[in-house]
């Protein structure tokens, strides 16, 4: 059974899930859709149509596996809707991958130097990684695993939301260059090492429960 400060942080996730990328989608698409491409062109000094495409590729697919995954994290989705969480994993997962491919292109562009490339570059490997994992757990039908794997993926896709949060406090030191490299490190370190202790915390938990049902 989920506890109050589970379903409050539960909540607070889902209200995150629709409002960054609606905002984001909103701002760089409808809104002003040649201001980041402008950003860009200043900050890395070059102008290219495919990175153009690129970009908005990477924010469309990132924006969709942002908004999908605390939806198919839901009990219901995995027990009482089996072929939506199946399609809505699909979707996730054909979003990342095509996201992640695109990460890896706009990381050798990427603004705060090698640290900063390096950074972005990580981050694509364990999206990845750790999503192709998720899958291919399902597959084996090893579905504890699955969402575990599935909990870390999201993990590095939250990276899109703190990426942000990190730029803004460390870029308030003066330094943005530097503020910039270690941001692209910290959005999906951090994010990882939280969810690491939360699973573990809750795989020791189960063999006291187990134990306590027993009696």
């Amino acid at each position: 059974m989920q506890t109050k400060a589970g379903k409050i942080g539960y909540g607070t996730l889902l209200v995150f899930a629709v409002l960054f990328p609606l905002i984001s989608l909103v701002r760089y698409l409808f809104l002003d859709p040649t201001m980041l491409v402008e950003a860009g062109f200043k900050m890395y000094d070059f102008h290219d149509s495919l990175w153009t495409t690129v970009l908005y590729t990477h924010i469309t697919t990132a924006a969709a596996a942002f908004f999908i995954g605390p939806f198919n994290f839901m009990k219901s989705s995995y027990t009482k809707n089996i072929k939506r969480h199946r399609m809505l994993g699909k979707v996730y997962f054909a979003a990342i991958v095509v996201s992640s491919l695109c990460g890896f292109y706009l990381a050798v562009y990427a603004h705060g130097g090698l640290l900063a490339k390096a950074g972005f570059f990580m981050l694509s490997v364990l999206w990845l990684y750790t999503t192709v994992k998720a899958v291919n757990l399902a597959r084996q039908k090893k579905i504890q695993d699955h969402r575990q794997w599935m909990v870390r993926s999201y993990a590095v896709t939250f990276a899109a939301l703190t990426f942000r949060v990190w730029l803004s406090a460390l870029a308030m030191f003066g330094n943005f260059d530097l503020a910039y490299g270690l941001a692209a490190w910290l959005c999906w370190a951090v994010n990882l090492i939280v969810v690491e202790v939360w699973l573990w915390r809750n795989n020791s938990r189960k063999p006291l429960i187990q134990a306590k049902n027993a009696l």
